[in-house]
């Protein structure tokens, strides 16, 4: 698939940013963000009425002006980081926009299935962590047309201004001022507040976010809601006093996989934790941080003991809702400093299991419950969302659209997919069907 790149611009605010807020500083959660882009893409269908020839550079202009409008708000993607004072200059720089083009039908580019590794070419950039400089944008968008008038959109912006929490705000806002042209942004949204209660510690390193000696392969594995329902069933005939969400039925069914696929490579079962990233926001007594907009969560550790624990699903199932469930609590009645510690503890450890020899952790997100599909820019909702090829280990999940089912987007070492992907309980219940459900 050949991505023809029409242009390349920075969009800047449609109004100059005020004095007061051209410096940032970050949070001790924006400082301990992994030095990665968050990635998500958007996928548009055409409109059978519409010329497609002519309406494309219509709806370049519309994203454009709309972006250029909620950027207002959103102030710090348009700066520039600064290492030497951990803060970001919002000064107006601008945000990565690529127009891009594809002599393809996209209904037939679905449908056929794309490769994971194509979909990266939907993104204005796969940057290495190690290369944010000052000059770097904090956010880079591509809208890619397609021949048919159906449109993609990639979306990658810098861990040091957003989590999924905040991107997703972003994303939504901007839709609305793109579909009815009306500027409605939430005063209680806002960006600084969590710098000033959580400031940065200089001495605290950040997470390394990929490995570097072995290739990564990305895979997508569908749960449908009669597939969720099958396992939650097992595990009630397991322990009936275990109710499991669907998250946590899908996360521990893959960990109990991925811990199943370290058994057939290595010949041996050995300790292994899963870190489920939690939203901090209504999780505290801290009433400022309920719509903060920045980083703001912390990973639990969830851990897997060989010589104590038992391998059977619910057995998972209790370990990842008891880390999930003791993070939440110990956040929910600490102070602002017990937060802080608790956070730093947390990612030391986990950065501690990530560079042993052992590797023995996987990180993993949710984006489930989230309104991703809400985003209608003014031609109808997404109908589908991906994620894209990653060069570290991860675990991401993600709603399907019709919300009762779960899409997993799994990045693990080659020879350690080979194993989890001959898991029997991955082959009898996850779909590995290339395309979307929407097709």
């Amino acid at each position: 698939m050949e991505v023809q790149v029409l242009a390349r611009k920075l969009i800047k605010p449609s109004k100059p940013t005020p004095l007061h807020l051209q410096n940032l500083k970050l949070s001790l959660f924006d400082q301990l963000a992994p030095p990665l882009y968050v990635s998500i893409v958007f996928y548009y269908s055409s409109n059978a009425e519409e010329n497609a020839a002519s309406k494309r550079n219509e709806k370049f202009i519309l994203l454009e002006e709309s972006l250029s409008k909620t950027l207002n708000h959103y102030y710090p993607m348009v700066g520039r980081f600064s290492n030497n004072d951990l803060s970001i200059n919002c000064n107006d720089q601008g945000v990565e926009f690529i127009e891009a083009q594809v002599e393809k039908d996209l209904g037939e580019f679905l449908h056929h299935g794309p490769e994971i590794e194509l979909l990266n070419k939907f993104m204005a950039w796969d940057v290495p962590p190690s290369t944010l400089l000052a000059t770097s944008p904090m956010l880079a968008i591509q809208v890619t047309m397609f021949s048919c008038g159906g449109l993609v959109m990639g979306i990658q912006c810098s861990h040091l201004v957003a989590d999924a929490f905040t991107l997703e705000k972003f994303i939504n806002e901007w839709a609305c001022i793109s579909k009815s042209g009306v500027v409605e942004m939430s005063c209680s949204s806002s960006f600084g507040d969590l710098a000033s209660l959580f400031p940065t510690r200089v001495s605290s390193k950040q997470l390394p976010p990929r490995s570097k000696l072995s290739k990564i392969i990305t895979r997508r594995f569908v749960f449908d809601a009669q597939a969720i329902e099958t396992l939650r069933k097992r595990i009630f005939l397991k322990d009936a006093t275990i109710e499991p969400t669907r998250v946590v039925t899908v996360i521990s069914l893959l960990w109990k996989a991925l811990t199943g696929a370290y058994i057939a490579k290595n010949g041996y079962l050995k300790n292994f934790s899963l870190c489920p990233t939690i939203n901090l926001r209504e999780r505290t007594v801290l009433p400022i941080t309920q719509q903060s907009l920045g980083n703001f969560w912390m990973s639990g550790i969830a851990l897997f003991q060989a010589d104590k624990n038992g391998t059977e699903l619910h057995d998972y199932v209790k370990l990842m809702t008891n880390a999930i469930r003791d993070t939440t609590v110990n956040v929910g009645k600490a102070s602002i400093d017990e937060i802080s510690d608790l956070f730093i503890k947390n990612h030391k450890e986990i950065v501690g299991k990530l560079v042993s020899s052992e590797k023995n952790a996987c990180p993993f997100t949710s984006w489930c419950k989230f309104s991703w599909y809400e985003a209608d820019f003014g031609w109808g909702k997404p109908i589908w969302l991906s994620g894209i090829s990653r060069a570290f280990e991860v675990i991401s999940l993600i709603d399907t659209k019709n919300g009762d089912g779960i899409e997993a987007w799994v990045s693990l070492k080659e020879e350690i997919m080979v194993e989890f992907e001959q898991d029997p309980d991955i082959l009898s219940l996850a779909s590995k069907m290339k395309s979307p459900t929407c097709y």
